[in-house]
């Protein structure tokens, strides 16, 4: 006869075997789901962080190149070439801008890339202060695109549209979190674009020189213009006669600042405005992803202000 101690333990021990094979089951099912959660690659700043909203917490982003760094040139790291193994999708702004580190990644993984430029109206170069009216170069390329559409809201709107649509069909069981994220992202951008176009009104000097083309689509979007750029072609040093146009440049449009870009610092070009042509120098960042600008809505509103400040009457 089994004594009833006995089958008291013998019902403990079915008990604690249950336990742990729940509490396997449950870390198993939470692992899964960690490891089934997206990640999501991304090349610039403006990108990731338009990214992140219509994403959610939940979706893991990694950012290619660093804010600091000059998209068109930048070379993956071996941890960046390590995180891509993960990767489900990569969103890239390309026309020559992040080509460079989009095909290196590519190589790697052969990733899902979605182009978020789909249903922007680009833009192409055309400076009257150039021997040469429709491209710029940056050592095998040659960009006929203006490629910095991101700097318009409208445009971000889109490329928000675009991000959500791409997520949804590869992750449709959360298309209506991505949907409803977007949907509520997009009323943020309304009133970004509200506020932006009343800050440009304030605005008394309309014409700037950058140094380089990278402000197309702003200017047009918020009544600017960028009468010229320190580098006449996208990476090419300007020459003696480019100088001397820029100085009839400024004359005739009364430029008063000169904004140079944190991705490409040129203690040259800042020193020749300011020597040669008494300009007051300033940093006018299309990137962001820093101290000031750490959203999409933040880079905007730092770049209308900055512009807006620097007006010779403000």
């Amino acid at each position: 006869m089994i004594k009833p101690y006995y089958i008291l333990l013998f019902f403990i021990l079915i008990t604690i075997v249950a336990v742990t094979l729940l509490l396997i089951t449950n870390n198993t099912s939470e692992n899964l789901d960690q490891n089934n959660s997206l990640t999501v690659v991304t090349t610039i700043f403006p990108l990731t962080d338009i990214t992140r909203q219509v994403a959610g917490p939940d979706v893991k982003i990694v950012q290619l190149i660093p804010s600091d760094s000059s998209p068109h040139s930048f070379s993956l790291t071996p941890q960046q070439i390590s995180s891509l193994s993960q990767a489900d999708i990569l969103f890239s702004i390309g026309h020559g801008l992040d080509d460079s580190a989009t095909n290196s990644a590519l190589k790697v993984k052969n990733i899902p890339t979605t182009l978020v430029s789909e249903d922007i109206q680009l833009n192409k170069f055309n400076h009257p202060d150039t021997e040469d009216h429709n491209t710029h170069s940056h050592n095998t390329h040659t960009l006929t695109i203006d490629p910095h559409y991101w700097l318009s809201v409208p445009n971000a709107q889109i490329i928000a549209n675009t991000i959500a649509t791409s997520l949804s069909e590869i992750d449709p069981n959360n298309r209506d979190a991505y949907n409803s994220n977007n949907k509520n992202y997009q009323n943020q951008l309304e009133q970004l674009e509200k506020e932006l176009q009343q800050t440009a009104k304030g605005a008394k000097q309309k014409s700037f020189i950058a140094m380089h083309d990278a402000w197309s689509y702003f200017s047009e979007q918020y009544g600017f213009k960028l009468v010229a750029a320190y580098e006449p072609i996208e990476g090419k040093q300007p020459s003696i006669k480019d100088i001397q146009k820029l100085g009839q440049i400024i004359k005739a449009n009364q430029i008063t600042t000169f904004f140079t870009e944190p991705q490409k610092q040129s203690n040259a070009s800042a020193r020749l405005m300011r020597e040669e042509f008494n300009l007051n120098i300033r940093s006018l960042d299309p990137i962001g992803g820093k101290l000031g600008s750490e959203s999409y809505i933040k880079l905007m509103q730092q770049i209308m202000q900055t512009i807006t400040e620097s007006s010779p009457h403000n």
